[in-house]
């Protein structure tokens, strides 16, 4: 499981405004330190937002080098991209040159947010992962990015991803840490936004 970095008590501003202003939270991933050297295999990641829709909502990439995964970033910003047919384009915004002979939702590894928050807040049990899953993801960006999680949600991100990435049953752990699923739920949401602030969304023109 990938740990959160913590931002600095001192630091309260805005993440869009850090990002605006060209301040961050960690150390900054350069495009040097993120696209070299090339990565060995790649891993179409399909995330699901959408409770109401059993397809994905967006795709990205984890990229394996060195047998570390990192997520597909580039210019401080994390590539996501809305149909698998721009897996190719997307990559390319990142300075990756691939080809692939196929790619469909079965060779993806799905991340599905909206079931995991819907377990965050009404289930005890996660047999599947789903909760720790995202969760990696989720760290995987912000750390690579240099991003920081504000004290109010980082005990509750980092806790209950090391303990679901180990058990199956977690809501005893939620009561025994005295840990709100409204405040679990929200952490998850804090991820969400941030994310998607940063995102360079390759999609298909109009």
């Amino acid at each position: 499981m990938e740990i959160f970095t913590v931002m600095p008590s001192e630091q309260s501003f805005p993440l869009a405004s850090a990002i605006m202003t060209g301040e961050t939270t960690g150390e900054t991933a350069t495009k040097e330190k993120i696209i070299s050297p090339e990565p060995t295999t790649f891993y179409l990641t399909a995330l699901r937002l959408n409770g109401r829709s059993e397809t994905p909502d967006f795709y990205t990439f984890l990229l394996e080098t060195g047998g570390e995964m990192r997520p597909l970033i580039a210019d401080g910003q994390v590539i996501f991209f809305t149909h698998i047919d721009l897996a190719e384009g997307a990559l390319g915004a990142a300075g990756i040159v691939a080809e692939f002979k196929t790619l469909s939702l079965k060779n993806a590894y799905l991340i599905d947010v909206a079931a995991a928050l819907h377990l965050l807040d009404s289930e005890n049990a996660d047999s599947s992962k789903t909760i720790a899953n995202m969760l990696d993801l989720f760290a995987r960006i912000l750390t690579t990015l240099g991003i920081g999680v504000p004290a109010v949600f980082a005990d509750t991100l980092i806790e209950l991803g090391n303990y679901v990435d180990t058990h199956e049953f977690y809501g005893d752990f939620i009561e025994r840490e005295q840990m709100t699923r409204a405040r679990a739920v929200d952490a998850v949401r804090w991820c969400l936004g941030t994310i998607f602030s940063v995102v360079n969304l390759v999609t298909r023109p109009e």
